[in-house]
Parts: C-alpha cells; sequence; structure tokens
C-alpha cells in the first residue's frame, strides 16, 4: 500500500544529454491538444549540436523534407529508457507496428487531425 503522505521520487528515464522542443513548460496543452493524454506530454530528442543544421538525426533537412527521416537515423534510436520510479507491472504488451519514418507533412497533418478530430469511441489508437 502506498502511503499518500509519502512524496514519490521520480527520476528522469533517460541518459544523456536530450533536448525538449515541445513542452508543457510553453503551452498547456503542450501539443494542442487533450487528447491522447497529451495535455502534459513532451518530446525528447538526443542532439548532436556540433552539426549544422538540424541536430537530431544524421541526414540534412532537404532529405527530411523531401522524403522523411528513417528512424533509426535519429541519434535517439535504439537508447535505453529507465523506469522512472518504483512500481509494478500490470500489463504489457508488445507487437504494435512502427512506422518507418518521420515525415514533416504527414506528421503535421496527423497531428492537426489527432487535436481536433480524434474520437476515442471510432477511431483506432
Amino acid at each position: 500500500m502506498i502511503d499518500v503522505r509519502e512524496p514519490i521520487i521520480v527520476e528522469f528515464p533517460l541518459k544523456g544529454e536530450w533536448y525538449s522542443p515541445n513542452t508543457p513548460g510553453t503551452k498547456i496543452p503542450s501539443h494542442g491538444t487533450n487528447q491522447l493524454g497529451s495535455r502534459y506530454a513532451y518530446d525528447f530528442i538526443q542532439v548532436d549540436w556540433e552539426r549544422k543544421g538540424w541536430p537530431a538525426y544524421r541526414i540534412s533537412l532537404a532529405q527530411y523534407l523531401l522524403f522523411g527521416v528513417p528512424l533509426d537515423e535519429y541519434y535517439c534510436w535504439g537508447q535505453e529508457v529507465y523506469a522512472p520510479c518504483d512500481g509494478i507491472i500490470v500489463q504489457a504488451e508488445d507487437g504494435y507496428k512502427e512506422r518507418t519514418r518521420t515525415k514533416l507533412l504527414s506528421d503535421m497533418s496527423n497531428a492537426y487531425k489527432n487535436a481536433h478530430y480524434f474520437d476515442p469511441k471510432k477511431d483506432d489508437i
């Protein structure tokens, strides 16, 4: 049983230096919507600040804009994610299909659609 009077210490779940371009520190809801639990969501990316242009992935900005970025080209791909606090896992699932790349226009379109039109009763998460 958890003693509600005792604070729960939550640690950062990533190691190393990370950048967070989209946070509730600048606006709430942070991703422009309360849908899908994103009101207080953070986006974290690992960066290489010595690189010119966009420092989060190994390809050029032009390639990103024209073709998208394969997920394994991001510096954070494959990095460990750690539990932020002690707990008990009550359920875990695997097998969800991962998209193959990020693409600026389709990502922005999906974000807008999810923010304004997503219906959890009929749309597949």
